[in-house]
């Protein structure tokens, strides 16, 4: 699970991730055509979704903690 950094002392190395955002994917085929992913409740079975090509890979930057789970780091692009 991925947290703001909060449940321990930011103490491993950190891990830079390419992401899309969710906006950045739409339905292409199914009930929802044209509808960004959302919420699993709006998911529909049948929809098919595809990456935008005008969406742009961001940066989430993950970190170690003495709990030994990985937290958003707080120089992240994204999830702070």
């Amino acid at each position: 699970m991925m947290t703001a950094p909060k449940s321990g002392p930011a103490i491993g190395p950190t891990q830079n991730l390419p992401v899309f955002q969710a906006e950045g994917f739409r339905v292409r085929q199914g009930a929802n055509l044209g509808d960004p992913l959302s919420h699993a409740d709006d998911l529909m079975l049948d929809d098919v979704y595809v990456l935008g090509a005008d969406a742009v890979p961001q940066r989430l930057t993950l970190q170690a903690t003495t709990a030994a789970h990985l937290n958003v780091a707080a120089h992240s692009n994204l999830g702070v």
